[in-house]
């Protein structure tokens, strides 16, 4: 897979969870990189600084790190 559109939970280290709508690409290096758009503006200063976390997708999961909050 080298793309993917569509439902993911963000899950953070404190196990948080959130449902996001992700539109995500991986590049010729394996490296994924996109965006998550997450609904719950009631949560929205927990997530907007999230720096590490997990995503799960389906069946697959993997952790992510976001060096850039700006």
């Amino acid at each position: 897979m080298t793309a993917y559109k569509g439902e993911a939970v963000l899950w953070l280290g404190d196990g948080r969870q959130f449902v996001a709508s992700a539109d995500l690409s991986k590049d010729q290096t394996g490296t994924w990189s996109g965006t998550l758009t997450l609904a719950d503006d009631e949560h929205l200063p927990v997530y907007v600084n999230v720096r590490e976390g997990a995503l799960h997708i389906g069946g697959s999961y993997g952790e992510f790190v976001r060096p850039d909050t700006s």
